[in-house]
């Protein structure tokens, strides 16, 4: 039997490590940014919609190519399913890995994958990823993907303040 707390703390040492390595590389950046989520395949019987915060560190390998790690807070918001019952709001903390690839122009494909951490009304330990398609200029970037770990799932469309 496993132990979640093992397993992030893992995790966590794998990507601090990853960031030591990392920190070579010639430009990193950070961004911050905001989400909304519209339920699909069956969330949408559980919750009305998602928000959250997320923030990104990135170094760029190459002029294409950046790896970093991602984290914030994702809520959904339970829907009322009859008089008698509501769906409670569940609340997860992913910590993951993130890539993104420049296309051309302004455009890159992203993905983020790894685990998410209940903060309510959920286990921990969930597979979780979150592949995106990314519209940015010098300082504003807009996001639009698909995030999923269990039975939750949302398309998503988000915007980043980069420093």
């Amino acid at each position: 039997m496993f132990d979640i707390y093992i397993i992030m703390k893992k995790i966590f040492l794998s990507l601090l490590s990853l960031m030591a390595i990392l920190s070579y590389a010639q430009k990193s950046n950070f961004k911050i940014g905001t989400h909304l989520g519209l339920p699909i395949n069956g969330t949408e019987n559980s919750s009305k919609f998602s928000t959250g915060l997320d923030a990104t560190y990135l170094y760029d390998l190459s002029e294409k190519f950046s790896l970093g790690a991602t984290t914030g807070f994702t809520t959904f918001f339970g829907k009322k399913f009859n008089d008698q019952f509501t769906y409670p709001n569940v609340t997860v903390i992913p910590i993951t890995l993130s890539s993104e690839y420049n296309l051309f122009n302004n455009f890159k494909l992203g993905a983020d994958v790894g685990l998410v951490i209940g903060a309510s009304n959920i286990d921990n330990g969930y597979f979780y990823y979150h592949p995106k398609l990314i519209y940015g200029f010098d300082k504003i970037e807009f996001q639009a993907g698909f995030r999923s770990f269990i039975d939750y799932q949302t398309l998503n469309f988000g915007v980043f303040y980069k420093f």
